[in-house]
């Protein structure tokens, strides 16, 4: 019994070439298809690391904001207190201290002449009176304030007001004076 019923139909050798490409290029699309949606995992994945590190760096900003936000009253305060400062500089500069004028005085007059009546006033101006033994001593104390070297010049416009001389019964003389000169504060 030889008699076969073949119920599948017969293929021509073409037509299976034609499947066996077909399944050849379903296999290769599956596999491009594979390596796309690995790719488009892998880009993703790196998507969210950049958005992840903008976040931290974003956090990390309005972290640094916030600290510097607690620190602007301390700022204000430091500039308050560096203005201040400077206006207490502006002032001392302006109104020199009667201790550095006296230290300035003693130091420039001769001496041989005592000093008395000393009145000095914030505008700079002095006036006093002194005693001394010679009347070359009052000479050269108008010398000392008037011819000084400018730029250590201190005293300027100084006026005799008054000399008196006093002989004293052992053949002794008092030179008695009263000067103004007025402080260059420097």
């Amino acid at each position: 019994m030889k008699n076969e019923i073949n119920l599948l139909p017969k293929k021509s050798k073409e037509e299976l070439q034609i499947e066996s490409r077909a399944y050849t290029l379903d296999i290769i699309a599956a596999v491009v298809i594979v390596l796309v949606e690995i790719a488009t995992v892998i880009i993703i994945g790196d998507l969210k690391n950049v958005s992840l590190q903008k976040q931290n760096a974003y956090k990390t900003y309005q972290t640094d904001s916030h600290n510097i936000g607690k620190f602007k009253n301390t700022i204000a305060t430091i500039n308050n207190i560096n203005q201040r400062y400077s206006d207490i500089k502006l002032i001392q500069n302006s109104f020199p201290n009667p201790i550095n004028v006296l230290q300035k005085f003693e130091a420039l007059a001769p001496s041989n002449i005592v000093f008395s009546n000393f009145s000095y006033n914030y505008l700079g101006n002095i006036t006093f009176t002194a005693q001394s033994n010679h009347v070359l001593n009052v000479a050269d104390l108008i010398q000392v304030f008037t011819s000084a070297n400018p730029k250590d010049k201190y005293f300027t416009n100084t006026q005799i007001q008054s000399v008196g001389i006093t002989y004293n019964p052992d053949g002794t003389k008092n030179v008695n004076f009263s000067l103004s000169t007025q402080y260059i504060n420097k």
